[in-house]
């Protein structure tokens, strides 16, 4: 798609541009305009007789949220009336990627974002402020869709492939569940055996099966795509391949960064409906010394019967570890050796520096962990332990949080963050021995 924005009605009903489009929007039939920035008074000069709704947002600015979700509400309710609704700003870029993506999000599109990029323009957003409100927007309704239908309502046409020949283990964000099931689909189809992991959606950050899954894997594939984000499985998985030396192919379909990667080997551009899409992952994964299998899967022998699959056999040699600092908001010193805790991410198992045994930590502690990066990957030797099914109703509701406000950047616990570091910065600009160096604080995305 064009890096330049053209008058589009990207889905039935909903037009969007720049303002010097909206002649053209109401000979388009548009029956409601949404200025973001202006509309000039000739308006009344194109004998439009519509309604009007003015949302002035700041030029690279985002709406505050409940004003936000009072307009995505307002231009779903007249598309639902059978109206025909124009979106603009004054370049077309920026403020109405963001409002169109959120009401994308609204009318069922998982991927608002690529969406947007691959069938409007590739610079749909301007800031990373507007791209984050977005995202958290489609987050916070699938977190709301998730409450009301229960976890782990997701249908994939093949099952994970549990044999003992060459696979692919496909890692993808506990909110890809769009593409996902059609990359499995497909890498199917072309004679691929794939395991992927779906116990992310209930509550397991992680567990012996996807341990096993990823340590004998033949090949490693992540979807990148906008969705992944901030998500903390999806870091957890590509961590642990990485420290096993896997060789690794990232699908990578958000478009913003297809231009930089379209000679790359390690990663394959484009969507599963894209019509080269299979030739692609073909090329990637031969290059990595993965080919197609001879037989299906789903093979039968000669009278019809089903084909008794080989037992997998796990090598269980290693788990992904965690090293992190408990409590490390409290106190003056948040980085004393006595907080330091090792934990094994399947099992809970965790060790103080001295060794010895601890209580298991919740979710909740891991996920600020990992989702604020005070915290290092490590293989652990496999341990023996059962895997940890600890949650409680706590844990959920904070990963519910967490996930649907869109992680570090929710204003009170970027304030909580930012609070803790702080502390850290200033114990450690007053240590005794820092005079022989240049201590420098630490910086903040905001």
């Amino acid at each position: 798609m064009s890096s330049l924005s053209e008058m589009t009605e990207i889905i039935p009903g909903l037009v969007i541009g720049c303002a010097g489009d909206v002649e053209k929007m109401v000979l388009k039939g548009a029956d409601v305009l949404v200025p973001l920035e202006y509309l000039n008074g000739s308006i009344w000069n194109t004998k439009f007789r519509g309604e009007i709704l003015y949302y002035p947002i700041g030029d690279e600015d985002v709406l505050p949220d409940d004003v936000m979700r009072s307009l995505v509400d307002s231009i779903c309710s007249r598309l639902d009336d059978g109206k025909k609704v124009g979106v603009f700003c004054g370049s077309g870029h920026g403020r109405t990627g963001y409002i169109a993506a959120c009401v994308l999000a609204r009318r069922g599109i998982k991927d608002p974002i690529g969406y947007l990029q691959r069938n409007y323009s590739s610079k749909a957003f301007e800031t990373e402020k507007q791209v984050n409100e977005a995202l958290a927007y489609t987050r916070s309704l699938r977190a709301e869709q998730i409450n009301a239908e229960g976890l782990g309502e997701h249908f994939f046409e093949y099952y994970s492939y549990r044999g003992g020949d060459p696979y692919i283990y496909l890692s993808f964000s506990e909110w890809d569940d769009d593409t996902a099931p059609e990359t499995v689909r497909i890498l199917n189809e072309m004679g691929y055996k794939v395991a992927y992991d779906r116990t992310i959606l209930e509550g397991r950050l992680w567990s012996g099966s996807r341990s096993d899954a990823i340590e004998n894997c033949s090949l490693f594939v992540t979807i990148r795509t906008p969705c992944e984000w901030g998500s903390h499985i999806r870091d957890a998985d590509s961590s642990f391949a990485e420290l096993l030396e896997k060789p690794m192919v990232f699908i990578e379909m958000n478009m913003k960064n297809a231009e930089y990667l379209i000679d790359d080997d390690d990663f394959v551009v484009g969507i599963p409906s894209d019509p080269d899409f299979a030739d692609k992952c073909r090329k990637a994964f031969k290059l990595k010394g993965m080919l197609p299998s001879a037989v299906s899967p789903d093979a039968a022998d000669g009278e019809g019967r089903p084909v008794r699959r080989k037992l997998f056999k796990p090598k269980r040699e290693w788990d992904l570890g965690v090293t992190y600092y408990e409590h490390y908001g409290d106190g003056e010193r948040a980085y004393k050796h006595e907080r330091q805790r090792d934990c094994n991410l399947r099992t809970r198992e965790a060790f103080n520096w001295r060794h010895e045994r601890l209580d298991p930590p919740s979710d909740e502690e891991l996920y600020r962990a990992i989702g604020w990066k005070i915290i290092r990957f490590d293989l652990f030797p496999r341990s023996s332990g059962h895997d940890y099914f600890g949650l409680n109703e706590d844990d959920r509701a904070f990963r519910r949080r967490l996930c649907s406000l869109g992680g570090k950047r929710v204003p009170e616990i970027s304030r909580e963050y930012k609070a803790a570091q702080k502390k850290i910065d200033d114990y450690w600009r007053d240590y005794p021995y820092m005079d022989e160096f240049e201590y420098v604080d630490s910086k903040f995305d905001d």
